[in-house]
């Protein structure tokens, strides 16, 4: 079994796991994203990396950290692979990432995830493990030379990843250029993490903080998703969309600085660069007087004339997220002079096409892309009943029936697509009449942007065309629809056989229209060629002979291939008006009534298989009751042949009684006209009765009298037997339901237990009960439940062994007796009672006995079947498990009164821990201000004289380079003193004891600084005291501390000062010590 142990590393390796998945999660959400995917698998990684090092972490032992060490180095070897593919995908070389290129990486990271699992046989990996610092539970790895090969490779490609983005910067525009600073500021926090575990820089020995570094990576990611919108698809969009636009498009700040310009707008200002940052007073200095009207503009659109080029300009404001303040305009810019030549060119067209279009005869109309008449010439408006004014800017439904909007709508739709027609339609006058036109229609195309701009129309009057065709159209219509109601297929054909006349049960069966058949023959479309060549015989046949022909039934193949039976007649035929002979046929469809006729005749065979095969009685009668039909089974039930059978009654085959119910059933059904249904009891021809199921019901005449009796009737009894055993069995699940529930609801055990043994009783069909529970001596058991026994037998008690009980509870296994007050093993105390019958089941729970459940009679009965001893067995089963859970239930009861009391005594321990952890990170606090205001005036010096180096004098490089050289021995000096004083807290550095004398190396430190005070105007002094003896200490520890003190007191110290530097020699506790004070009239050092 594995332990563990929670320390506040675990704490922080989980932190990071939640980091890392948060940050997977986010950019999961953003995929289609740029980059989004590869840091979703990256992520990925590093949460198994830092989960898995927060489960190394809190194990406790060597082989369960090397263990989930190893389970580690699947996050581990990945990770920097991962980040690889991330920095590719998001610095736009994707097309580098193929799946060979994605397993070659992973090479290397499978050899090492290998080399981990199997380092116990080659060391390559872990040369060793050496035990942390006591009381942080962490472990030290010795690494061996494979590691540092994988590190080697892990570095080069985090490298390249970092590099690729430092790219990704160099080259990001400026509005998208602080996320891609976002994700190279992530990707430097692997870097220092990794640098800090490989080389040992950890201040905890053994401290992984790589894991730490990932989730600050991922941390970082995040705020650059939340604050940067880092995976927003505005980057990809703008590359994708506006540097592709035709239009220009400019964007300026509150400033009107530029800080966006695509391509077209860079072209149409003739620029070879974006100018970015520049003023757009500047910019366009090309177009002063554009730049002079519209410089506070926040919103307009106009168009401009520059020379030859016009251009239409669009201003619009950029509200802030919350649309409030205006924090920029956008300025888009549109070469219109292509449209505007052809304006004006299409305004000199107009005015010579409408000279031309006045005077035509025929209607025109010009409609928009709205339908709305922006042009009507005369004629139009006088065919319609309108002077053209009263119908420019009008709607085209205001001339067209309601009914035509659906066609013209559909017309409309088509010249969209540039399709131009000749259609008729119906318009309508400024009086509602309908007025039939032919319209020749065609769609115009704005030139310059190609989209659709309306229609231009032609009418032509046709209401006397109209008129002749719709008295043709109506005496076609008579005889079309007369021959097409026809289901019979009609037809008439020439002399060379081909089809003139054809109505839609002739085109059906070949499967095609009328106007596809018309005017072909049957060679060129009957399935048959053997068809075709018959039909064209009779057809010339009856050409030649003047003769009809009639074929009562012939075999055809329609369209599907199938052969189909049809009758058929045919006579000669001439055309009015036409010299050459014709055939005229009809064909009438039959196939359905032949196989009508079949399955007619299958239909009655199959009934009677049927009947004579199923193994039920099917009998008929007629209205006098007598027999006109009984199947094979019906007969073997009679034990009689069909003969004896057909023409009797029920009298003749059954007792009176039953032939005469059978007799009222029969007349009840004719008299209701209804079927019938029911069970009943006949008798065998042994005597035995047995179930039926009977189903009769009424044979009706054609005339719907009813003629007789049609029945069938089949035995049931074992069915019957069957839902019985059913039903008990229901009940028995029902009683065991409500046990169980009882058992559920935590109720009163004694309560319980007195149901459950009444229950048995009555499922066992007895009249009484009892149970008995074993003793804690597990030797005696107990009666606690008593249900209706002849007294009060509560609380007897019987050893193991005594009577049926004692035997069961002794054997564990159910026994039972017929007559208990007869047995010789009954107990004693039951002497005298007239038990009979008996059973008793043990409550076991496993191999354990804790009592005895006993079903009682004192009426003789029968033996106890194996299904009732089985259902009595689950209900003891179902007490012990009662008496079990109640146990169960007082001792969960008592561990949880413990377990709070611990809870209380160790949050008690947590608050006093967490007080001392809160003062320590007060000190720490204090401490860092300390350290941030002693580094802060060597920094700022080392950056001024830095630029100086860039900006100041030449003749005073030397004194700047002098000055930068005690100001870094400065720093350098405080980092030191720094390190010092963190391995002194970590118990990292030993003290190296040997005799000083302490005056000696104080007057050393003294000389070296009183040059410095003297500069700076103070009077440094040392009062030592006389014959001091050597003291145990670290020199060098010791010079360190005393010259801080010192380098203090002169830093701090305000010119005319004193410092006072003085020794002495105290007892105290029974040893004698050295006191060094350093004083000063500065500001002191806080106590």
């Amino acid at each position: 079994m594995m332990n563990w142990r929670l320390t506040i590393y675990v704490l922080l390796m989980l932190a990071s796991a939640a980091i890392a998945a948060a940050a997977g999660l986010y950019a999961w959400r953003r995929r289609p994203a740029r980059g989004a995917r590869g840091l979703v698998v990256l992520m990925g990684s590093c949460t198994i990396f830092a989960l898995t090092g927060a489960l190394e972490a809190a194990a406790v032992g060597i082989p369960n950290k090397v263990f989930w060490s190893r389970v580690q180095y699947f996050g581990a070897m990945t990770s920097p692979v991962l980040f690889l593919i991330f920095a590719l995908d998001y610095g736009r070389y994707s097309r580098w990432l193929t799946p060979r290129a994605i397993l070659s990486l992973m090479i290397v990271p499978a050899i090492g995830i290998a080399l981990a699992w199997t380092n116990d046989a080659h060391h390559l990996i872990w040369a060793g493990f050496i035990p942390g610092p006591v009381g942080d539970n962490l472990l030290i790895y010795v690494h061996g030379p494979a590691f540092w090969l994988i590190i080697a490779y892990d570095y080069t490609a985090v490298l390249i990843g970092t590099v690729i983005l430092l790219r990704a910067l160099r080259q990001a525009r400026f509005v998208y250029r602080s996320q891609t600073i976002m994700v190279v500021i992530a990707s430097l926090a692997p870097w220092l993490g990794s640098i800090i575990y490989v080389f040992d820089l950890s201040p905890v020995p053994g401290l992984d903080v790589t894991p730490l570094s990932f989730a600050v990576m991922g941390a970082l990611l995040a705020v650059g998703i939340l604050r940067y919108r880092l995976f927003d698809l505005t980057p990809i969009a703008r590359e994708a969309i506006v540097e592709g636009w035709d239009d220009g498009l400019i964007v300026l700040d509150q400033r009107r600085r530029i800080i966006d310009m695509n391509q077209a707008a860079r072209q149409m200002l003739g620029l070879s660069a974006p100018p970015i940052g520049d003023l757009a007073d500047d910019v366009f200095a090309v177009w002063p007087d554009m730049v002079e009207r519209y410089r506070d503009q926040i919103e307009t659109q106009a168009e401009l004339r520059s020379g030859d080029q016009w251009l239409e300009l669009r201003i619009s404001p950029i509200p802030d997220r919350c649309g409030g303040a205006i924090i920029g305009r956008v300025i888009m810019l549109r070469d219109i002079t292509t449209r505007r030549h052809a304006e004006d060119e299409l305004r000199r067209l107009k005015d010579f096409n409408e000279s031309i279009v006045q005077n035509m005869a025929e209607g025109i109309v010009i409609e928009d892309a709205q339908g709305r008449m922006i042009f009507v010439n005369p004629a139009a408006a006088r065919l319609l009943g309108y002077t053209p004014d009263e119908l420019i800017n009008r709607h085209w439904t205001t001339v067209m029936p309601p009914d035509q909007w659906p066609i013209v709508e559909e017309i409309d739709r088509q010249r969209q697509t540039g399709h131009a027609g000749r259609y008729d339609l119906d318009l309508q006058d400024k009086h509602g009449r309908r007025v039939p036109v032919q319209v020749a229609g065609s769609p115009r195309f704005d030139p310059i942007t190609g989209e659709f701009a309306g229609t231009v129309a032609v009418f032509t009057d046709i209401r006397e065309r109209k008129l002749v065709e719709e008295r043709l159209r109506l005496s076609e219509a008579r005889l079309r629809q007369v021959i097409d109601l026809v289901p019979n297929s009609i037809y008439a054909k020439d002399s060379d056989g081909r089809y003139l006349l054809v109505n839609t049960a002739t085109a059906r069966r070949y499967g095609l229209t009328v106007e596809q058949l018309t005017g072909h023959t049957d060679a060129e479309f009957s399935p048959s060629p053997a068809d075709a060549e018959r039909f064209r015989a009779e057809d010339l046949r009856i050409i030649e002979t003047g003769q009809a022909l009639f074929i009562p039934e012939e075999y055809n193949t329609d369209a599907s291939g199938e052969t189909r039976v049809f009758q058929t007649t045919k006579i000669p035929f001439q055309f009015s008006g036409s010299t050459q002979p014709a055939v005229l046929g009809v064909t009438i469809d039959i196939t359905e009534r032949k196989r009508a006729e079949d399955a007619l005749r299958a239909s009655e065979a199959l009934y009677h298989a049927l009947v004579e095969t199923l193994p039920v009685c099917i009998f008929r009668k007629d209205a006098e009751g007598r027999f006109t039909f009984a199947n094979r089974r019906f007969c073997q039930d009679q034990n009689k042949p069909l003969t004896d059978i057909l023409g009797k009654t029920d009298y003749d085959l059954h007792p009176p009684a039953l032939a005469e119910k059978y007799r009222e059933d029969d007349r009840r059904l004719m008299a209701a006209g209804c079927p019938f249904e029911t069970v009943e009891i006949h008798q065998t021809k042994e005597g035995d009765p047995i179930f039926v199921q009977t189903v009769k019901t009424p044979i009706f005449a054609n005339d719907g009298q009813v003629i007789g009796v049609q029945g069938m009737f089949w035995d049931i009894t074992e069915r019957k037997r069957a839902e019985e055993s059913l039903a008990q069995r229901a009940r028995e699940m029902a009683a065991l339901y409500e046990t169980a529930l009882e058992i559920s609801a935590q109720g009163d055990l004694h309560d319980l237990l007195e149901a459950i043994v009444r229950r048995a009783a009555g499922l066992l069909e007895a009249r009484m009960g009892g149970l008995y529970l074993m003793k804690p001596d597990g030797q005696t058991l107990e009666l606690v439940v008593s249900y209706n026994l002849p007294r009060g037998y509560a609380g007897t008690q019987l050893k193991l062994g005594e009577g049926l009980s004692g035997l069961v509870a002794q054997t564990g296994q159910p026994q039972w007796v017929s007559d208990y007050s007869a047995w010789p093993g009954r107990a004693p105390v039951y002497n005298g009672v007239s038990f009979q019958r008996v059973l008793s089941v043990p409550l076991k729970l496993g191999s354990r006995i804790l009592g005895v459940l006993d079903i009682t009679d004192d009426r003789q009965g029968e033996r106890f079947t194996e299904d009732q001893i089985r259902l009595a067995s689950l209900l003891a089963d179902q007490a012990a498990v009662a008496i079990e859970r109640m146990r169960l239930y007082e001792m969960i009861q008592g561990y949880a009164a413990e377990l709070e009391q611990r809870v209380n005594d160790r949050t008690r321990e947590l608050t006093e821990a967490y007080e001392q952890l809160r003062e320590l990170d007060q000190l720490k606090d204090q401490f860092v201000s300390r350290i941030s205001h002693e580094l802060r005036t060597p920094l700022a010096n080392i950056q001024l004289y830095l630029k100086l180096l860039d900006t100041g004098k030449p003749e005073k490089r030397a004194d700047y380079l002098a000055t930068l050289s005690r100001e870094t021995a400065r720093l350098n000096k405080l980092i030191e003193d720094m390190l010092a004083i963190s391995q002194l807290n970590m118990g990292q550095v030993a003290a190296k004891l040997a005799p000083v004398d302490i005056n000696r190396q104080l007057a050393h430190l003294a000389g070296d600084l009183h040059i410095a005070a003297e500069a700076r105007g103070l009077d440094f002094r040392l009062a030592l005291a006389s014959d001091l003896p050597l003291a145990r200490s670290d020199t060098d520890l010791l010079s360190s501390a005393l010259g801080n003190l010192m380098t203090n007191a002169l830093n701090y110290t305000p010119p005319g000062g004193v410092i006072v530097c003085a020794t002495k020699q105290q007892a105290h506790a029974g040893q004698t010590w050295i006191t060094i004070e350093v004083a000063d009239n500065g500001a002191g050092l806080a106590p």
